[in-house]
């Protein structure tokens, strides 16, 4: 019974001790942290921390329109300067938009030497009569733009197009490229001609002969 009382007695006396060691460490624990915290406010809120810089209020100031020497031309320059931009920047957003034309046709009528205009595929063709029957009295021109996948495999990086008229003669032909000035590169278009090509290039795109 003594023992059984000094035993208990000792294991109270143990888990005494143990509570006291777990408050003593979560003691340290807590006076550990919290000075840490409170020496980084008071940096920040001090002169030397990281808080808010002191930055000096925004001054006023009145200004008056400059006509002293070359003023009226620097004007003229500002204007044209941003004219210019403004060009660009529309340029730039036509440039965005650019396609090739689709697959269509247009029907001309040719009246004399008048010239003609119409849309084929949604590319914009003008057809002038010049010389022979076509010029002498009322015929028709037709004009057929074809896809891309007929203009790659005959290749050619551009428009692939057919002209023909129900009369004999000579006309012109005038394409706007606009629609697809810059899809294939931004100096492209200079380079683009009008050239013709044998009628077989459009059954047999594959043999060379029909590609000169």
């Amino acid at each position: 019974m003594v023992f059984d009382m000094g035993t208990s007695k000792r294991r109270a006396e143990r888990a005494a001790r143990r509570r006291s060691t777990r408050l003593l460490v979560q003691s340290f624990a807590l006076a550990l942290v919290a000075p840490l915290g409170l020496a980084q406010v008071a940096e920040a809120q001090g002169h030397g921390g990281l808080g808010r810089p002191a930055v000096p209020d925004s001054r006023a100031s009145k200004v008056k329109t400059f006509d002293g020497p070359g003023a009226e031309r620097a004007r003229r320059k500002v204007a044209q300067d941003r004219k210019a931009n403004l060009a660009l920047a529309q340029r730039a957003r036509h440039d965005s938009k650019a396609a090739w034309p689709k697959e269509g046709k247009a029907t001309f009528d040719l009246r004399g030497r008048a010239t003609a205009t119409a849309s084929a595929g949604g590319l914009r063709v003008a057809v002038r009569p010049r010389s022979g029957d076509i010029a002498g009295h009322r015929s028709t021109a037709r004009v057929t733009v074809l896809d891309q996948r007929a203009a790659r495999a005959a290749g050619i990086t551009g428009v692939l197009l057919t002209a023909g008229a129900d009369a004999s003669g000579i006309a012109e032909l005038d394409v706007s490229y606009g629609g697809f000035a810059s899809v294939a590169g931004g100096d492209w278009a200079q380079r683009l001609r009008l050239v013709g090509l044998p009628a077989c290039v459009l059954t047999t795109p594959y043999k060379a002969e029909c590609r000169k």
